[in-house]
């Protein structure tokens, strides 16, 4: 069960972590984010990483989740890759610093030698390749802002894509959260307003839902908005309705795709889901009295499919390729846009 764990990323989020974001992709592991610093960087493969190759670092740090869970250990790889700590558990002395071994754009080998971040890292001093390029849709994996839990685009006159990033907003943070915070984050229920009237208003041909970087949080609210797609008359529906998935899409994202499927017939494209479409959810915590470690557990059943798949097999799968994506294209739009 992936929900129930000793939490200890709690504990290396913000202690020794590399100064990146990585993203995998067809052609491997690429930093999409770096601090200032080491902007210079951004768009490089990784090739190593203290002598380690990516694919044997895939392989042994698949130990640090629940065993059969290639896709939910993909979802986590590029966090992983980041926490120096796991690398010196590895085995690595990174004393002075961790080696990397990247790779340019034409082919060129270099390593260099990063310092972690000591203390707590500021994640927001990050700069992010998708906005150097000026990429449309793209929404990076471990992205902070609260601004972007949501967002609605218009590709061109007959596809509409709502990007739901995060399954929060200000009605849970009030609820569930920091009330004091609330107003720094997006009404989810405002946003869903926004989005029901703009398809009464221009129905369009193809409706996208776009869950690829979306690891969960709390499900009935995009279970209600489902609802309310479904709920369209015949004459304002989308004709045709596409969730995009990713190995990011976990928990609650996993219930609100099974929703739209099951309440409108929705297409699944993308890659396999980090989540299982039939998972135990709905996290508790409790402390060990001895070493203070926090240990997450999940107290309820949530049953979507039959048998033990461990994730959700698209209809269509879509790898996302770095050369797209320096691009600045969507594989997803183009394979919507190309099947009509």
């Amino acid at each position: 069960d992936p929900h129930t764990n000793a939490t200890f990323l709690d504990e290396f989020d913000y202690r020794n972590q590399l100064p990146f974001e990585f993203a995998l992709f067809q052609e491997g592991t690429f930093i999409t984010g770096a601090y200032p610093e080491h902007e210079a960087l951004l768009g490089m493969r990784v090739v190593a990483v203290e002598g380690r190759s990516i694919d044997e670092l895939r392989v042994e740090m698949a130990r640090f989740v629940a065993s059969g869970r290639e896709h939910f250990a993909a979802k986590r790889f590029p966090v992983f890759l980041k926490l120096a700590e796991l690398h010196r558990y590895l085995g690595a002395n990174i004393d002075d610093g961790v080696t990397l071994r990247l790779e340019d754009e034409n082919g060129e080998q270099r390593s260099v030698v990063i310092a972690p971040l000591p203390g707590q890292a500021e994640i927001n001093r990050l700069v992010y390749l998708s906005e150097k390029i000026g990429h449309p849709t793209w929404i990076n994996h471990g992205e902070e802002d609260p601004a972007l839990i949501v967002r609605d685009i218009d590709v061109g006159s007959e596809i509409y894509m709502v990007q739901y990033s995060s399954c929060w907003g200000r009605e849970l943070e009030e609820r569930f959260g920091d009330a004091s915070d609330a107003a720094a984050y997006p009404s989810f229920e405002a946003f869903s307003d926004r989005v029901l009237t703009r398809l009464r208003s221009k129905p369009v041909d193809t409706f996208v839902f776009d869950l690829r970087a979306n690891s969960g949080g709390s499900s009935p609210q995009g279970t209600a908005f489902a609802k309310r797609i479904a709920a369209l008359p015949d004459s304002l529906r989308p004709r045709r309705i596409v969730v995009a998935l990713s190995e990011q899409t976990f928990s609650s994202a996993v219930i609100n795709a099974m929703d739209f499927r099951l309440m409108t017939g929705a297409e699944f494209v993308g890659t396999p889901t980090g989540g299982a479409p039939s998972h135990f959810g709905e996290v508790k915590v409790f402390r060990l009295p001895g070493s203070g470690q926090v240990v997450a557990h999940s107290t309820a059943f949530f049953g979507y499919m039959n048998g033990d798949r461990t994730t959700i097999q698209p209809d269509r799968r879509i790898e996302p390729r770095f050369s797209d994506f320096l691009a600045g294209k969507d594989p997803v739009l183009t394979y919507v846009r190309n099947s009509k």
